[in-house]
């Protein structure tokens, strides 16, 4: 059975178009017209995935995302925005699972979704990232090796506080973390891509990198299953 995927957009057409070559990819696909019409569906229907708009007069990607998590924390939600008004951080902090930016690039959109639709178990794995990361331009070779403590875990990635030297956003890296703030007795190890950097702590905010996990060791995978099941936690990739 095909995976069945809510679109959002106020814009009628472009709802439509991205519909359009969703369906024509083989997903099953309903459509909402604003965020206040989404989250009516969310509530009356059952999604494996959504692409959402950012901005809407009724509302925005992050009331979609949170309609969603409430029902559903692994449901896997992809915003399109054409506007740099919200930063990635608040984006990934609000639980979203990847963003895109318009205009869509299609082969990118269907490579993001058939990893995200994969068991956790199965998407976090460097073949499962590959297609997207050659469109994008990432290189699969790891330029950096962090090492790190007193970090932040989220459900697919963490807050790592800043080291000498932070890689640059759009890396590869191999990592290694002794401990969480929030997952006492895990450390976890392997491979991710830097999303975001702060260079000089913001308030309460420390400075570090938001990583996004590409790929995690046997005995790290294990142990991110069994805290996600206990845990639950809001955040994608936490800010801090």
């Amino acid at each position: 059975m095909s995976a069945h995927l809510l679109v959002v957009d106020d814009e009628e057409v472009l709802c439509e178009l991205v519909g359009d070559e969703l369906s024509d990819t083989g997903y099953k696909v309903s459509l909402a017209n604003g965020a206040k019409a989404a989250q009516t569906l969310i509530a009356s229907s059952k999604f494996d995935g959504i692409v959402t708009d950012m901005r809407m007069p009724d509302g925005n990607g992050l009331d979609v995302t949170r309609a969603a998590h409430a029902i559903n924390k692994e449901l896997p939600v992809v915003v399109i925005t054409g506007y740099s008004d919200i930063s990635i951080e608040d984006l990934f902090s609000g639980g979203v699972f990847a963003m895109l930016n318009k205009p869509v690039n299609f082969d990118l959109l269907f490579a993001v979704l058939k990893r995200l639709l994969l068991p956790l178990r199965e998407r976090m794995k460097l073949n499962a990232f590959t297609p997207e990361l050659k469109l994008i331009g990432i290189s699969l070779q790891s330029t950096a090796t962090v090492q790190s403590a007193e970090g932040f875990l989220g459900r697919n990635g963490a807050f790592l506080p800043a080291v000498s030297g932070l890689p640059d956003v759009g890396k590869l890296i191999d990592f290694s973390s002794t401990s969480f703030r929030n997952a006492p007795g895990i450390a976890l190890s392997g491979k991710a891509i830097v999303r975001w950097c702060r260079d000089k702590a913001q308030g309460e905010l420390r400075s570090g990198m938001g990583i996004e996990f590409v790929e995690l060791s046997k005995e790290s995978m294990d142990a991110h299953l069994d805290w996600l099941a206990s845990a639950q936690p809001q955040h994608s990739i936490p800010k801090t």
